[in-house]
């Protein structure tokens, strides 16, 4: 095991669920000591890949901290230079997606934009102390480790496996708190009923799927839809098994999935994004639990990066997509008090 562990740093991971009765957020840490290639068995370790899953040593391997508590909190640096996204690239980009969707290549796809913040001094986690405070439906998520990190409060949950049964979400459509129902919103109906089948589609390998009610959930300054999906365990999938099936969902990649990723892939943005959307989440003992890294903020020393995706389908207009896309990048930096 020794020779597969990299980095002599130490470091940290947290991850807040709501895993008990009174639904009150609970905090699973881990004083990070190195990465690894696979979970150590019977221990709490955290799974932290890039989006396309390409890093042979995505595990995050260390102690558990009993009883975590946020480190004391450090200023924020000042911001030396902010390099946007443009807009007229978004355009372009959404053009050649509505021809694609047209032609049948697909019927859905989630391009993104990523901002870049230059700060005078080297980030760490302490200094986003927002970040550890999740508000109602949302869960805090983060680790930092040589020089590196992510953080940030996302509404996402990608799987939570216990007492035999699967819980996942469909979580798609964006708009305003007080602005109006997403629920009357064809578009916004259409892009998350794709959300919907694609996830039932994908888990009903594990057992007997059950999906409820879809409503709208307020998170911060935005709100989505949300379909609760629920699957009574046959057997006892393995954590590379939830997440080759569910990673990408349909919200973060598009739909069909093969073809959306396909077109993706070759995208300047998806080179760009990192860990972006990725699935972030710890395994101890049968408790999995997995939540999709958007809302977020990454780091290396004092660069950082902020992302947001919007889904694009036949309906999608433009200028609501680069409005929403905009809102998104604002929410996320209101909501870890970074001010330009």
């Amino acid at each position: 095991m020794l020779e597969d562990i990299m980095g002599a740093s130490e470091g940290l991971a947290w991850l807040t669920d709501k895993k008990n009765k009174e639904n009150k957020q609970n905090t699973v840490a881990l004083r990070v000591k190195g990465v690894s290639s696979h979970p150590e068995e019977g221990r709490v370790c955290f799974f932290a890949p890039d989006f396309a899953l390409r890093q042979k040593r995505p595990w995050l391997i260390g102690e558990p901290i009993l009883n975590f508590q946020p480190p004391l909190a450090q200023r924020l640096p000042t911001v030396r230079q902010r390099t946007p996204s443009l807009q007229s690239k978004f355009l372009c980009l959404h053009e050649d997606i509505l021809l694609r969707i047209g032609a049948g290549q697909f019927e859905k796809v989630v391009p993104m934009v990523t901002e870049e913040i230059d700060f005078m001094a080297t980030l760490s986690a302490a200094m986003f102390p927002q970040a550890f405070v999740p508000g109602t439906n949302e869960f805090a998520y983060g680790f930092e480790f040589d020089g590196q990190g992510l953080l940030g409060v996302t509404p996402e949950v990608l799987f939570d496996v216990s007492d035999g049964v699967l819980r996942t979400m469909a979580l798609a459509g964006t708009g305003m708190v007080g602005g109006a129902s997403l629920m009357d919103n064809a578009k916004e109906r259409h892009e998350h009923q794709l959300v919907i089948e694609h996830i039932a589609t994908a888990v009903k390998i594990f057992g007997s799927v059950e999906i409820g009610p879809t409503s709208e959930r307020v998170y911060r300054h935005l709100k989505h839809l949300h379909t609760p999906i629920e699957v009574r365990l046959l057997g006892r999938p393995t954590f590379s098994e939830l997440i080759s099936c569910l990673h990408p969902t349909a919200a973060l990649g598009g739909w069909p999935r093969t073809a959306a990723m396909d077109w993706m892939e070759q995208q300047d943005f998806h080179l760009s994004r990192r860990r972006f959307g990725a699935p972030f989440g710890y395994q101890v003992g049968e408790r999995m639990y997995c939540v999709v890294a958007i809302r977020g903020l990454q780091w290396s020393g004092s660069r950082a990066w902020l992302a947001a995706g919007c889904g694009v389908v036949a309906r999608s207009q433009a200028h609501s997509e680069w409005e929403e896309l905009q809102l998104k990048l604002a929410s996320t930096r209101a909501a870890l008090g970074i001010s330009l």
